[in-house]
C-alpha cells in the first residue's frame, strides 16, 4: 500500500543538480527508481532530499553529491560511497540509519532513514537564544551515545555540530533525549582510508579541532569530542565557541583563544566538561565518545541548581529597569564616556548557599539576593573616566588600577553612582562583601581554586608571582570562571566591603563585623604566590593603605542595599 507523503511537492526543475535525472509521470526527478519531492537540506558535501521509497513504503531521506566536487576531486565518490558502507554498519537509535548507497550514471547518492524534527542549530536560530541546560545535555547526551558506537567501529565523524544533530518528534514534541547524530559526509576510518586528502580542511570552521584545522589526516576520535564539546557549547549559548568576520580569524581564535564565557547559570559540571572538551592539546581531552558518555551519564554533569529560564532571569529587574539587562546573557554594560569606548559590564550571579572559607572556619552561608558582579577588576580607563585621574603605577588603560584605598573606592562609588545615575535605573554600585566575593569566586565549585586544586594550572587563570613579571597585565586576558568572572585568582588584590573579624559561622547574608580597624581584601595578586591565591584565602589591612597589589571589582545591588 502507498504511504502518502508528509511534506508537499516542490518544483525541482531549476535545481541543476538533478537537471540530468528521469522524471516519471508527475514530473518528478527520479534516482534508483526514487520519486524526489522536496529538497531539505544542503551542505558542503551535497544536497538532501525527501522523497517516499516506493519498494519500502516508507519515507526517506536522499543525499546526493554535487558534481562540481567531483570535477574538483574525483577521489570524493570512493569517500561517499564509503561513507554510507560505513553509516550502514552502525545500528543505533542515536545514528541516523543508512539503506543504500549507489550511483546512478553520473549522479551518486546515499538513502537514509527520514527523521521528521529539527536540528539544534535550527532550533536556537528559530528561538533566537540558547536552550535550557537540561535540554541541551538531553540533546548532547543521545548524539554521544551515537558517537561512542562510531568509535567502537574505529570510525571518525569530523563533522560535528548542531546542523547534524537531528531531534525527532514524538506527539508533535520534539523528543531532545532521543536526537541523532547524522551526515557522517566526511567520516573516516581512524587511521586514514580511501578519498582521505591532508590538504583540505574537513569540517565547520568553529566546531574543528586544532589539530584537524593542521591537518585532517590527525583527526582522531578526540577531535569529535572537541567538536561536541563545541557543538554543546553552541547549544547553550546560542552561537558558535569561535566566530569571527574572517575564516582565517575563526581558525586562529580556535587555536590560540578561549571561547566567551557562557551564560550565567550553567551548572559548573557542564562548564567544566565543556572546557575539558575544548582543550587546545588533544591529550587533556576525553579520550573519545565512550569516555565522553560516561562523563555526561554521571550525576555531577546536571543543571545548576541555580539555572533559570530567560523570563525568570527578567523578572531580576523591576519592568521599569529591564532594558539595561541582557536577558540572552544576563549582562549588564554601563557606558561612562561619550566616545562609548570605556564601558563597564557586569554578571548575574544569582542567590544560594555555599560553604565559606577554609579549614576551621569553613562554615555554611546563604545569600538571598541575586547581584551582578563586575566581570574584571575596575581599569583604569574606567577610574579616570569617572574620577579624572589615574593613581595607578603599572600605567595602562586596560590595566587594573592599583595603589587606591579602601576610602577611595568609597568616593569612586559614590561619583559613579551619581554620574550613571539614569543608566543604571535604581541599581547602586559597591564593593561586594566578602561573602559575595567568595561565592562568586567559586562558582559553584569547592577546590582550592576555581579551576581546581592543581596549582600548575594556575597560570591558565591568573597573573600571579609565577607568570606575572612582577607587573599587573591587561584585564580578562585569562581563563575567567564558570560564570564569566576574570582576575579573581590574580593581577590584583580586591577591597571588599566588610570591616576584618572572625567569621560569625552559619549565616544568612553576612556583612562582616559592624566596627573595626581594617577592612578585608580578597584574591591574589601580580605579586602573590600560587598558595595565596586560593578562592578562602583572607586578607586584610588599613582602609587608608594604598598599596602596588592593591584593587577593587564593583557589584551592583538595588538601591538601599547598597
Amino acid at each position: 500500500m502507498a504511504l502518502t507523503p508528509s511534506r508537499a511537492q516542490e518544483d525541482l526543475s531549476g535545481d541543476r543538480l538533478l537537471s540530468a535525472l528521469p522524471r516519471d509521470d508527475q514530473g518528478r526527478p527520479v534516482l534508483g527508481r526514487i520519486p524526489l519531492i522536496c529538497r531539505i537540506g544542503r551542505g558542503g558535501m551535497g544536497a538532501v532530499y525527501y522523497a517516499v521509497h516506493p519498494r519500502l513504503a516508507v519515507e526517506v531521506a536522499v543525499k546526493i553529491l554535487p558534481f562540481t566536487l567531483l570535477e574538483q576531486d574525483p577521489q570524493l565518490a570512493d569517500r561517499f560511497h564509503a561513507e554510507g558502507q560505513m553509516a550502514a554498519a552502525l545500528a543505533s537509535e542515536h545514528i541516523v540509519r543508512v539503506l543504500d548507497v549507489d550511483h546512478e550514471r553520473d549522479t551518486h547518492f546515499i538513502v537514509m532513514e527520514y527523521v521528521d524534527g529539527e536540528t539544534p542549530g535550527g532550533l536556537v536560530k528559530r528561538l533566537g537564544r540558547g536552550l535550557a541546560e537540561t535540554d541541551a545535555l538531553a540533546i548532547v547526551r543521545a548524539a554521544t551515545r551515537g558517537l561512542a558506537l562510531a568509535h567502537s567501529k574505529k570510525i571518525v565523524h569530523r563533522d560535528i555540530k548542531p546542523d547534524n544533530i537531528l531531534i525527532p518528534k514524538e506527539d508533535g514534541q520534539l523528543a531532545f533525549a532521543k536526537a541523532k547524530l547524522a551526515d557522517l559526509g566526511l567520516a573516516k576510518p581512524e587511521g586514514g582510508g580511501p578519498g582521505t586528502q591532508s590538504h583540505i580542511a574537513m569540517g565547520t570552521p568553529g566546531y574543528m579541532a586544532p589539530e584537524q584545522i593542521e591537518d585532517a589526516k590527525t583527526a582522531g576520535p578526540r577531535a569529535d569530542v572537541f567538536s561536541m564539546g563545541a557543538t554543546l557549547y553552541s547549544i547553550l549559548a546560542g552561537h558558535a565557541p569561535f566566530t569571527g568576520s574572517t575564516l582565517g580569524v575563526i581558525l586562529r581564535d580556535t587555536a590560540a583563544k578561549d571561547p566567551p564565557p557562557l551564560p550565567q547559570g550553567i551548572g559548573s559540571a557542564t562548564r567544566a566538561l565543556i572546557a575539558r572538551c575544548l582543550e587546545k592539546d588533544p591529550g587533556r581531552r576525553f579520550a573519545n565518545g565512550a569516555e565522553l558518555e560516561r562523563e555526561l551519564a554521571e550525576p555531577s554533569v546536571a543543571p545548576s541548581p541555580h539555572a533559570t529560564t530567560l523570563v525568570e532571569a527578567e523578572r531580576v529587574l523591576p519592568p521599569d529597569r529591564r532594558r539595561a539587562h541582557d536577558p540572552v546573557m544576563n549582562r549588564m554594560e554601563l557606558t561612562l564616556d561619550r566616545g562609548k569606548r570605556v564601558k563597564m559590564e557586569w554578571v548575574l550571579i544569582r542567590s544560594g548557599a555555599f560553604v565559606m572559607g577554609e579549614g576551621a572556619e569553613a562554615h555554611r552561608v546563604e545569600l538571598t539576593k541575586d547581584y551582578w558582579m563586575q566581570t574584571t577588576p575596575v581599569t583604569q580607563a574606567q577610574w579616570k573616566a569617572i574620577m579624572g585621574s589615574n593613581p595607578a603605577s603599572f600605567k595602562g588603560v586596560n590595566r587594573p588600577v592599583e595603589r587606591v584605598s579602601w576610602d577611595d573606592c568609597q568616593e569612586f562609588f559614590e561619583a559613579l553612582n551619581a554620574k550613571a545615575r539614569k543608566q543604571l535605573r535604581g541599581l547602586a554600585a559597591g564593593l561586594p562583601t566578602e561573602a559575595e566575593w567568595e561565592y562568586a569566586c567559586r562558582a559553584g565549585t569547592t577546590t582550592k581554586w576555581y579551576g581546581g586544586d592543581d596549582d600548575s594550572r594556575l597560570g591558565d587563570m591568573a597573573w600571579f608571582s609565577r607568570n606575572s613579571g612582577k607587573k599587573t597585565h591587561p584585564v580578562a586576558q585569562k581563563r575567567p570562571n564558570g560564570w564569566g568572572l576574570y582576575d579573581m585568582h590574580g593581577n590584583v588584590m580586591e577591597w571588599c566591603q566588610d570591616w576584618h573579624g572572625p567569621h560569625a559561622g552559619p549565616s544568612m547574608d553576612p556583612t562582616g563585623p559592624p566596627s573595626g580597624t581594617e577592612r578585608c581584601l580578597r584574591g591574589g595578586s601580580w605579586f602573590y604566590v600560587a598558595a595565596l591565591a586560593r578562592s578562602g584565602a583572607r586578607y586584610w589591612d588599613d582602609p587608608t593603605e594604598r598599596v602596588l597589589s592593591y584593587g577593587l571589582r564593583s557589584r551592583l545591588r538595588i538601591d538601599g542595599n547598597r
